[in-house]
């Protein structure tokens, strides 16, 4: 099996400001968990908003309630062990003051012959390859530990390099450096062991760990310096102050003349020359109604000005790229030519973006719960 390369398309569908002064409306959730045949009650199913502790768990009757819920643009989720993962994004208006009833369907079980990588070192690394797509490869990742693997299957795809993951329940990963367990629903994952190219969906409960108090630091020192802190910043007009720079580097009209940058370092450098600085204002717009929206044509290159926590531990492991002495530099490329953005900092599409730098590493076990907000 080939190693793990980072030609990544991970895109996990993973942010309340601080900063800004616009409020969200608050909401009750009330409903029932059944299976699609005969409506069967289901019970202890968790119910949850992704990437955010906002979540509970069904009763014996299915029935659940969630009190005083902030919607964060974010996908509501239902998963219980055996069944198919239901999701789906809802507004205020379609599920405030009503009783809703989720139905989902039973999970089909791969056949014992579908199964690949039965010898566990083929295993061994079949899961390395997925958690590190998952996790990646900062100091907060390496303090992760999975509780359930064997709970995880491995298929071969109809092209014999490529495989894909299966789990028929809610994989648990415990992050001892952010406190927090990471309870993560597997849509789809598969690796090409030719190319490395990796594609990673999938839905995370957050559950804090302790006393909040014990990893406040940690938090911190995540937060400072992610793309969370940087939409944040954005909306609220703030990148000047919270550190951050912003230039624009436009599209090539003619793709020959960057033929001889086949090297990824000089590519990035003659992109960096040519980088104009842009003023938030040219980056997000807000319409009659209050949304926002991200317009940018070309890439974007934003740098913190100030050195992460994280720069380290990357460093030191020879991960990072970028010339900064000082802070850190990544690429935003958009994929489309408008993505939404709500005033909590939160992607409607979080799947439009891609990113590089340092940011490229900026996975599961260094970010942090939608609803999460520095001390």
């Amino acid at each position: 099996m080939a190693p793990l390369k980072i030609s990544w398309h991970y895109c996990w569908f993973l942010s309340l400001l601080v900063l800004s002064t616009t409020a969200f409306s608050q909401i009750n959730i009330t409903g029932r968990v059944v299976d699609e045949n005969g409506d069967t009650p289901i019970p202890n199913a968790s119910v949850y908003f992704n990437n955010t502790t906002i979540a509970t768990n069904t009763n014996s009757q299915g029935a659940f309630t969630l009190d005083n819920v902030t919607l964060l643009n974010t996908e509501m989720v239902v998963a219980c062990k055996g069944y198919e993962v239901l999701v789906f994004k809802p507004t205020a208006a379609q599920i405030e003051g009503k009783r809703i009833v989720v139905k989902i369907a039973a999970k089909t079980r791969p056949q014992k012959s579908e199964i690949a990588f039965t010898e566990p070192a083929a295993r061994r690394q079949a899961l390395e390859i997925l958690f590190q797509s998952f996790l990646g490869f900062t100091q907060e990742a390496t303090q992760c530990a999975i509780q359930n693997a064997q709970a995880i299957y491995f298929m071969q795809g109809n092209n014999k390099s490529v495989f894909a993951a299966y789990a028929d329940t809610t994989i648990v990963i415990i992050n001892n450096m952010l406190g927090y367990k990471m309870n993560l629903d597997i849509s789809e994952f598969f690796y090409d062991q030719l190319t490395g190219a990796n594609y990673l969906t999938g839905y995370v409960r957050y559950e804090p760990l302790g006393n909040s108090k014990t990893y406040a630091k940690y938090r911190r020192d995540c937060y400072y310096g992610s793309t969370m802190h940087f939409y944040r910043s954005l909306i609220a007009n703030q990148l000047y102050q919270q550190g951050y720079a912003t230039f624009l580097i436009p599209p090539v009209k003619d793709s020959s003349k960057m033929s001889f940058y086949n090297d990824p370092v000089a590519a990035a450098e003659n992109e960096k020359m040519r980088a104009v600085p842009i003023p938030a204002n040219q980056i997000l717009y807000i319409d009659s109604a209050n949304n926002f929206s991200i317009r940018a044509e070309g890439k974007l290159l934003v740098q913190y000005m100030k050195n992460p926590a994280g720069k380290k531990f990357l460093t030191l492991n020879e991960n990072t790229s970028g010339s900064l002495k000082k802070g850190v530099e990544s690429f935003l490329q958009f994929k489309k030519a408008n993505i939404g953005l709500n005033n909590a900092g939160v992607l409607s599409d979080p799947t439009s973006v891609n990113y590089e730098g340092y940011w490229k590493y900026e996975r599961a076990a260094n970010t942090l719960p939608f609803n999460y907000q520095p001390d």
